[in-house]
């Protein structure tokens, strides 16, 4: 997988995507999320029946939750840092605006 996601990376950025079917939204992110994402969806979108899906375009990594781990390390954020980095300085900062803090 570290092979495909360096291939894919390496072509297009990274984006997150959403399918819609009536009053339900899936969100899919590249990497393992944590359900602060989901109540987070959830909340911004009260109508809607949302399921957020974890690993889309191969990403192995976790997707940290800045308010729950941020200064404490761990959690495999190094290689998450360091792609989502990466993937901002290839990107408009409006693609990813939570990422604006690190």
């Amino acid at each position: 997988m570290i092979l495909a996601w360096n291939a894919r990376d390496a072509s297009r950025p990274v984006k997150a995507s959403c399918l819609s079917i009536g009053p339900v939204r899936m969100i899919q992110l590249p990497g393992e999320t944590l359900v602060e994402y989901q109540l987070f969806v959830q909340n911004k979108t009260p109508d809607h029946f949302v399921v957020v899906a974890a690993y889309s375009e191969c990403g192995m990594w976790y997707i940290r939750f800045d308010q729950i781990s941020k200064g404490r390390g761990g959690y495999e954020q190094t290689l998450v840092l360091r792609r989502l980095r990466r993937a901002r300085a290839k990107t408009d900062d409006r693609q990813f605006p939570e990422v604006n803090e690190i």
